[in-house]
């Protein structure tokens, strides 16, 4: 599923609890970091990939602290990604926490 800015990313998201989200810091009414924190809300084991193009030292240290599973710089190996997709996708699914 794609999403155009973070509302829309996260309605689907919360019905339908995808394997692994794929998540853009910059995006229109609420921003990758805010979706993140979202999505920690409800579930703290839920794979999440943070795809950007901010090199910040500062920016990777926040998404790390939020929980992300990966921090990837944009413009990085599609293998990169690949691998990244293809090591959270073998631990067994998580579920939203109650």
């Amino acid at each position: 599923m794609l999403a155009d800015n973070g509302w829309t990313g996260l309605r689907p998201y919360r019905q339908e609890h995808p394997d692994v989200i794929l998540l853009d810091l910059q995006m229109p009414k609420l921003d990758g970091m805010a979706v993140l924190k979202q999505i920690r809300s409800v579930d703290l084991k839920q794979p999440v990939i943070v795809l950007t193009g901010d090199t910040s030292p500062e920016t990777e240290r926040q998404v790390r602290a939020l929980g992300a599973s990966e921090f990837i710089v944009k413009g990085s190996s599609l293998h990169a990604v690949d691998d990244t997709l293809k090591r959270l996708l073998e631990t067994p699914p998580s579920h939203p926490s109650s």
